[in-house]
């Protein structure tokens, strides 16, 4: 009897709230080969992307210290150990000359991370892509650059901000406002996640926009949360790999760039079951 009223009881839930379509999309989203892959190609991105940071700082004339204090309140400790000294060592070369053919033809190579999720929001939303497989990687290597630009558009706001602030009589607020760029760059990736979200998956599998921005805040949340609670999960997950500091380096990073596909990914199936409980309730009315 129990057993029966437990399953009476599931079925309720479930019909009201979609958990076995819940189910379904996380078995086509395949996080397991997702994260992976993705840290893999992300982490062949890291020299690119931070040569490309370092030509925009050079022509926007953002301060090296500003970008590095703000490197340091948004990446968690352990992979900032990682990324600060290679982007100091581009940073001191001094040269905009690494904005070349080859970078471009790096990027373009690397832009099969942003392919990855590409494939894996049309998996989750159960459509096919009907461009070639080169329109699909084109389309990679575009959102490749936008990330880049919206980096260098964050990078210019946050300068003309301190310029601007730095003009004003100094008080309470003015000075509130100079210690928040950390924010502007969480509304500046709440944005790009969901340009990412919404336009990168095929058209067919869009999911409405109110949707798409709810998910995309929770995985700025979520990620958020990843970085303030990372360096406890990195000393817990690779302490008995200390006997060889640089093994221990790309354990640490690939482990954070896994995670950083699992929210991204966990978040675009939030948003289509979003839609399905939506279009649920349409159906029924």
């Amino acid at each position: 009897v129990m057993l029966n009223q437990l399953k009476e009881l599931w079925q309720k839930i479930d019909k009201k709230l979609k958990l076995s379509t819940l189910g379904t999309l996380f078995l086509r989203a395949q996080v397991g080969y997702v994260g992976p892959t993705f840290a893999y190609f992300a982490l062949l991105t890291v020299f690119p992307m931070l040569i490309a940071i370092a030509i925009i700082i050079s022509i926007t004339n953002v301060s090296e210290t500003n970008i590095i204090s703000l490197i340091q309140s948004v990446l968690p400790r352990d992979i900032e150990k990682i990324v600060l000294p290679i982007l100091q060592s581009v940073l001191s070369s001094k040269s905009t000359s690494l904005l070349s053919f080859s970078v471009l033809l790096t990027l373009w190579t690397v832009s099969r991370v942003i392919a990855v999720f590409r494939v894996s929001f049309n998996r989750i939303a159960d459509v096919e892509d009907r461009i070639s497989n080169l329109l699909s990687r084109f389309w990679s290597f575009v959102w490749l650059l936008i990330i880049i630009a919206a980096f260098g558009v964050l990078m210019i706001s946050s300068n003309i901000l301190t310029i601007v602030l730095q003009q004003i009589p100094s008080n309470q607020w003015t000075s509130f406002l100079q210690h928040q760029t950390k924010w502007l760059i969480w509304l500046g990736m709440w944005l790009a996640l969901i340009m990412m979200n919404y336009l990168l998956p095929t058209k067919e599998g869009r999911a409405p926009l109110r949707f798409v921005a709810i998910g995309s805040l929770i995985e700025v949340g979520a990620l958020n949360i990843l970085n303030i609670g990372f360096t406890w999960y990195a000393n817990l997950a690779v302490k008995q790999y200390g006997f060889y500091q640089s093994m221990s380096a790309i354990i640490v990073l690939l482990i954070w760039l896994n995670l950083i596909a699992t929210i991204l990914v966990t978040g675009y199936v939030l948003i289509q079951w979003l839609t399905v409980l939506k279009q649920e309730k349409v159906i029924n009315i």
